[in-house]
């Protein structure tokens, strides 16, 4: 992943020269100030300070830098600390901005004051204008990791808070394509300035990137990758024979009687299980004949051949032409020449190490080993969010009938367990429970793509209700290692769509809502006689007579009485289920 722009402020001042620093009247732009608090995450012993005195001769601290060409994807990651603020209700202060070559905003991030609250609100360029983005809470005292997304490559614009996804868009029509970046204050509209400090920050062309200056796990660092890899259950609950009650009526086990095996059962149990028997007997030379009468073996004359015999077999079997000829060494070259015959030659041949390594390299086997729990390789990236490696999501979405659509909550495509998953935009809500006895949901939001496949899947199949969703939560360091505890099936239970989502509310269906047994047992009544069963692979009736009424009569009358599906041995006057 080629790295744009990266300034640690570990060096003298600054580690790069930037184009400009700009420092208003009264301001402080300072890159070798020291951390107002510890980060508890980096291990960095300098930053980047700015301070902005008024709205009117000191409005401006900050660095700025003009890389001279495009990037059509601009991944930016960086720390922020909110030092002091002097912003009245609706006043604002922009922290950061990117323009394109013609000094045009592509984004640019303010830090707002709202009610005596704080917020972190981006406006983005999308179809031609600037568009306010979602806002994110923030308090003073505080270092704030703030991540921004803006790609005209995959027309994808994101701004992530503290390693939550505030919010993703896909972007369409005209767009700007960054080239210029300002760090700092600009536009400060509060009566005596603010004090904002910056730290680690990154500019790459593919994804988002964390400085390798990262910390050890701590303790503090464990808790904060507990708190944004939560496990599914969010609560603790006591088994109660009551709750356990409730778990047995939703996950009822299939309860098999213990019998004792006497002379009598057995023998029940074999003549409804009959073995094949196999008998031994002495081959007599009349058993033999017997056998050679039923299986006759292809008898084959043998002859000598001679001229006359060969020159026979050849007008039987004559090669490409159709006239009789002798076979001379012109004609056997020529049959040759019209049938040539594979020749593999048996070789010995030595594999050197480097004869070995080309051949793999040529023909790379793709190793996968699949796990059932979270393998010790993977636990420190699970528990550290600052390893490296991001955690994705993966979808898998299945509907008999429709080609199986797979695809990945990233900025480019991922190979997953031998499969290939197509980058896309997708939310995934966490899952929800309550107390009283419902089945768990996920929320699966969709992005409409330019093709709308996922729409058309949804009215093609009435609501695509049904269809099997397995959502895989991947790290990219470990994308050939698949984990099916990280794994999760469900089904579609409803579906709906706008001109933006297709969402799809995810769950197991509720057992208590089936029907159970299945069919109806009658003894004068085909439970196959509907529109839907009558003539299919259980009735199989394929006559010209397309009524039924169900009655053994009529099926008898249409010459299918052995496929007829009521019960004659139950008495009517008795029970009917």
């Amino acid at each position: 992943m080629p790295r744009i722009w990266r300034e640690t402020l570990e060096a003298s001042e600054f580690d790069n020269t930037w184009d400009l620093e700009q420092v208003g009247t009264g301001c402080t732009s300072d890159g070798d100030s020291a951390l107002p608090a510890a980060n508890g995450i980096l291990t960095s012993t300098k930053c980047y300070k700015t301070i902005t005195v008024n709205n009117t001769t000191g409005k401006d601290a900050y660095v700025y830098e003009n890389w001279g060409s495009d990037e059509s994807t601009l991944a930016y990651t960086g720390w922020l600390y909110i030092g002091a603020e002097s912003l009245a209700n609706g006043e604002s202060v922009a922290l950061y901005q990117v323009t394109n070559s013609s000094a045009q905003l592509v984004y640019i991030l303010y830090l707002f004051q709202v009610s005596g609250f704080l917020f972190l609100i981006p406006f983005y360029y999308d179809n031609g204008s600037l568009k306010q983005g979602t806002a994110s809470a923030v308090t003073t005292g505080t270092w704030n990791l703030i991540q921004l997304f803006y790609s005209t490559d995959s027309d994808l614009y994101q701004f992530v808070h503290n390693f939550s996804v505030i919010q993703t868009v896909g972007l369409t029509g005209s767009l700007r394509t960054p080239r210029r970046i300002f760090i700092g204050q600009f536009g400060n509209q509060g009566t005596s300035g603010c004090t904002v400090y910056w730290d680690a920050l990154e500019w790459d062309d593919t994804t988002y990137v964390l400085a390798e200056y990262i910390l050890t796990v701590t303790p503090d660092t464990f808790a904060l990758a507990l708190s944004q890899h939560q496990p599914t259950l969010s609560y603790d609950m006591t088994v109660t024979p009551a709750t356990q009650a409730l778990a047995l009526t939703q996950h009822a086990p299939t309860v098999f009687d213990i019998i004792t095996v006497t002379p009598a059962t057995f023998e029940l149990a074999l003549t409804q299980h009959a073995p094949a028997l196999s008998f031994d007997m002495t081959v007599t030379p009349a058993t033999q004949a017997l056998v050679l009468e039923h299986y006759a073996p292809t008898v084959i004359d043998i002859i000598k051949v001679t001229p006359a015999t060969q020159a026979l077999a050849l007008t039987q079997h004559a090669p490409t032409l159709s006239f009789d000829m002798t076979v001379t060494p012109a004609t056997q070259a020529l049959v040759l020449a019209q049938y040539a015959p594979v020749i593999s030659t048996e070789q010995i041949v030595t594999v050197y190490p480097e004869t070995f390594e080309l051949a793999l390299t040529q023909h790379e086997p793709e190793a996968i080993t699949r796990y059932t729990e979270i393998p010790p390789l993977m636990h420190k990236d699970l528990i550290d969010p600052y390893s490296g490696g991001a955690w994705l999501w993966l979808c898998e979405f299945a509907m008999p009938g429709q080609a199986t659509q797979r695809i990945a909550r990233n900025t480019e495509d991922v190979r997953y367990d031998g499969e290939d998953y197509e980058k896309f935009n997708m939310q995934i809500s966490e899952q929800m429970f309550s107390g009283d006895g419902s089945i768990p949901r996920v929320t699966l939001r969709i992005f409409q793509d330019a093709n709308r496949v996922m729409e058309k899947i949804v009215n093609d199949t009435g609501g695509a209700l049904g269809a099997n969703v397995k959502l895989i939560r991947v790290n990219e360091n470990f994308l050939t290692t698949p984990v099916s505890a990280l794994e999760f099936d469900y089904d579609a239970l409803a579906s709906v769509s706008d001109t933006e989502w297709v969402t799809f509310t995810l769950g197991i269906p509720n057992p208590l809502t089936q029907r159970f047994p299945l069919w109806f047992y009658n003894s004068s009544m085909c439970h196959l006689a509907t529109p839907s069963l009558f003539g299919g692979p259980e009735c199989q009736y394929a006559g010209p007579d397309p009524t039924c009424t169900g009655t053994y009569e009529d099926c008898y009358l249409k010459g299918n009485a052995e496929n007829w599906g009521g019960e004659p041995g139950l008495d009517p006057n008795v029970v009917r289920i």
